[in-house]
């Protein structure tokens, strides 16, 4: 189902198959159809998912004046990793873009794996990390600089000039 160590599975980067095999002991992949509802925004969920065939997509405000497409997911890729890092309730719903088939990882689950193996504890974590970091620096992209530029262009030179003067 996977490829060795991972590969092109954002969560399973650098995981050993027997680690691997531990985490898919006793999980089922799920199937949705084309436009069926995967998460739902405002539900509670601590859980994650790895799209394991076909495409989802991510949107905020579904059927409202609001609603905006914030990403598609495609194969090998996570929905639901912020939930899965923080709890609380689902900042967006997840639809399926075609028949897809998903596995969904409960926190209790992944938590149980990781307190057995510090390794793999520490390989996770850094893939959900990398996962969050690259996608705030796409959402950074997309919209420009979260903040407002509160010093001149010319300002900005001086102290630039001052700390190089100083090394």
């Amino acid at each position: 189902m996977f490829q060795e160590g991972g590969e092109g599975v954002d969560l399973f980067r650098g995981v050993t198959e027997e680690q691997l095999t531990r985490l898919l002991h006793g999980l089922v992949p799920r199937m949705f159809w084309a436009d069926a509802v995967i998460i739902n925004e405002g539900d509670p969920g601590d859980s994650m998912f790895v799209v394991l065939n076909g495409s989802v997509r991510v949107v905020t405000g579904l059927g409202t004046k609001t609603e905006v497409k914030i990403a598609d997911r495609l194969i090998g890729q996570l929905v639901g990793e912020v939930n899965f890092v923080s709890g609380g309730v689902r900042s967006a719903t997840v639809i399926a873009n075609e028949a897809s088939i998903v596995i969904e990882f409960e926190k209790t689950h992944i938590l149980a794996e990781m307190e057995k193996d510090l390794a793999l504890a520490r390989q996770l974590t850094w893939n959900i990390a990398q996962v969050l970091a690259d996608r705030l620096r796409a959402a950074t992209a997309k919209v420009g600089h979260p903040y407002p530029r509160v010093l001149s262009e010319e300002t900005i030179e001086r102290l630039r000039a001052h700390a190089a003067a100083k090394r």
